[in-house]
């Protein structure tokens, strides 16, 4: 039995293991009661716009003979204000009284211009707006939209060019970073000049094999050491997707960093040394820790298992380093490789027809694209090409499935990153539904404030030269694609970022002490805002090894994409072993490998959703004492 295969059961909602392509009554009944809701909110609203003019229009009164001919004299009366100098030519003004004024003033009340023009002030006054309607995507821009999300054998598919973020995961010193860099420099992304310049650079610190990691570690910090801490962010294009290109740390004390990459991913890169003692190393299998907590040895396997309890369904897994094995590409070495992870990704609810295996040298750059000339000369190539028939890494990449993404929803952004220029605050993020155009109104929570969204910025992979952010809707230096241009041509989408989007935002009227990272963006409607709590319930997946068990009052540390606080189970509701038809109700101890109902307090208000609402925040990670020890969702947010 798989000791881990219970985190298949937490994601029943999942787009790739339960979304079926050629049934998607569900996803559509869904959008159905979302379109009713909204019909009955936008009905309401009409019939108290019409209440209130009724209440409005009076009727209009007949005058008597004798009440126009008074106003007729107070029309003529007018007052001399004196004589002009050098002259004997009085000038009168007309002056009108009271009576005049408050009937001027109650026409200009009453004509239908002046009211359309006052409510639609009203509606562009965004950083203060008390709609009850947030922003809509017109029907027939979201059908256009659907094609984002369409299987490559649909005929709809790849109409315009999906986005998908692809997160680089493994064990420490793997090549993860260096692989980046080589995916960056073959895809000309970067120029091989700066290669130079970091060759040069990395050789007076005694670190010359490390110049292409250089693309992704930028902090002087990580240069010196040769250990990612940070998630470096890159943009890179293929032919058939663009691609956030998230480099999570490998090194056990920086998991929390791995996990906000992870948590922001659609699909993954898995690298895996061929070396002989590294695989072995990374993959090594778990002991338990002193501290109670699940410590699952080799940091491939905690990566496999945490990145699939947070949302990626896909992946790619790189055996890097094969020319340094002994002997160097043989197919032997591979083919054990891959059987060994191979079953372990299936045990953790990954599905083989997701998963590809691609030997690669991030190195050399053999098979990481085509490359004809190499490969008739370098001797890597030739020893690859005698039993390899696969595809290169860029392929398999092409490979991937477009992923699902709710345009209808709410929006929500997740902020990575704050700073400040001036008056305006600048924040990166992640849209992960909805969509946000420059000019709306957003409220950030959970300080409650509201802003402008000013500026909106969509990441793209650009030239070297060039800024990874561009104005949403600029066709700006060259780099544009097709899909950019149908975005554009579509004028409801200018200036628009989408789910789905790394975005780059300029906020106006909020203070930059008031954001910082883990804090939601959305739409300042009371209707659409996420809730804001503290306790909740949730299924939860014990990892198998855990010397000390989990009782009442355990105090863990609770991690959501970039966030994590202390918090406490304060109730076991429920516990079910592999293979047990019936839950246990009120355990007194949850033990390893188990699948339980909790009750979790944090100790401050956070942002939090149920899993059916939105993906991104109804997931979470327990740790403690350094090890991860449960993957949960969020069933119910509970008022306190």
């Amino acid at each position: 039995m798989s000791r881990h295969r219970n985190i298949r059961n937490l994601e029943e909602d999942d787009y790739y293991d339960d979304y079926d392509y050629d049934d998607e009554d569900d996803y559509y009944l869904e959008q159905q009661r979302e379109k009713e809701r909204k019909a009955k909110i936008e009905a309401e609203r009409k019939a108290k716009v019409n209440q209130a003019k009724q209440l409005q229009q009076k009727p209009k009164q007949v005058k008597t003979p004798q009440q126009q001919s008074t106003n007729q004299q107070k029309k003529a009366s007018t007052t001399k204000l004196g004589m002009v100098s050098g002259g004997n030519k009085g000038i009168s003004i007309a002056v009108p009284t009271d009576s005049t004024k408050k009937t001027s003033i109650g026409q200009s009340l009453n004509n239908p211009s002046y009211a359309q023009t006052k409510a639609i002030n009203n509606s562009n006054n965004n950083s203060n707006s008390n709609s009850n309607n947030p922003p809509e995507l017109p029907a027939h821009i979201l059908a256009k939209l659907r094609s984002l999300s369409a299987t490559p054998s649909d005929s709809t598919a790849q109409t315009l060019r999906s986005h998908l973020s692809l997160v680089i995961l493994g064990h420490v010193d793997a090549g993860k970073s260096t692989l980046t860099g080589r995916l960056l420099l073959s895809l000309n992304h970067v120029s091989s000049r700066l290669l130079q310049k970091y060759q040069r650079e990395s050789a007076t610190i005694g670190k010359s094999s490390f110049a292409l990691a250089w693309f992704t570690d930028e902090d002087d910090a990580e240069r010196e050491r040769g250990v990612t801490v940070d998630v470096g962010t890159k943009f890179i294009q293929t032919e058939k997707f663009d691609f956030t290109v998230l480099d999570a740390p490998g090194h056990r004390d920086f998991v929390p960093n791995m996990i906000s990459g992870a948590a922001a991913a659609d699909c993954g890169l898995l690298v895996v040394a061929a070396t002989t003692g590294e695989f072995e190393a990374g993959f090594a299998a778990a002991n338990c820790g002193v501290a109670g907590a699940a410590s699952v040895g080799g940091q491939t396997r905690e990566h496999v298992i945490l990145s699939r309890g947070l949302g990626v369904s896909q992946l790619i897994v790189a055996v890097n380093k094969l020319d340094a094995a002994e002997p160097p590409w043989e197919e032997g070495r591979f083919e054990h490789i891959k059987s060994q992870v191979l079953a372990f990704l299936l045990e953790n609810g990954f599905k083989e027809k997701r998963i590809l295996f691609v030997p690669v040298s991030g190195l050399t750059g053999v098979n990481v694209s085509n490359e004809k000339r190499k490969e008739a000369e370098e001797e890597g190539w030739k020893l690859l090409r005698q039993w390899y028939k696969g595809p290169t890494l860029i392929e398999a990449l092409n490979a991937f499935v477009p992923a699902k993404r709710e345009f209808e929803k709410p929006l929500r952004l997740i902020v990575n990153d704050v700073s400040s220029e001036g008056k305006m605050v600048t924040v990166r993020g992640r849209i992960v539904q909805g969509f946000l155009r420059a000019g709306d109104g957003v409220t950030v929570l959970p300080v409650g404030d509201d802003a402008c969204a000013i500026r909106v910025e969509r990441g793209k992979a650009t030239k070297e030269s060039d800024s990874p952010y561009s104005s949403v809707g600029s066709r700006g230096n060259g780099q544009s694609t097709s899909a950019e241009m149908d975005l554009n041509d579509i004028t409801e989408l200018r200036n628009c970022a989408l789910a789905g989007d790394t975005v780059e935002c300029g906020l106006s009227g909020i203070d930059a002490a008031r954001v910082s990272p883990g804090c939601v963006i959305c739409h300042p409607q009371q209707l659409v805002r996420p809730r804001i709590e503290r306790k909740f319930e949730a299924r939860v997946m014990v990892m198998e090894h855990l010397a000390v068990p989990i009782i009442r009052g355990s105090q863990v540390l609770f991690h959501m994409h970039s966030i994590d606080v202390p918090a406490v189970l304060n109730r076991l509701m429920t516990s079910k072993k592999r293979g047990e038809a019936n839950a246990r109700s009120n355990p007194r101890v949850l033990t390893g490998g188990v699948e339980a109902t909790v009750e979790i307090t944090l100790s401050e208000r956070l942002v939090l959703e149920e899993y059916s609402e939105c993906k991104s925040l109804g997931r979470f990670v327990l740790r403690r004492g350094g090890d991860t020890i449960a993957i949960g969702l969020i069933e119910k947010v509970i008022d306190t």
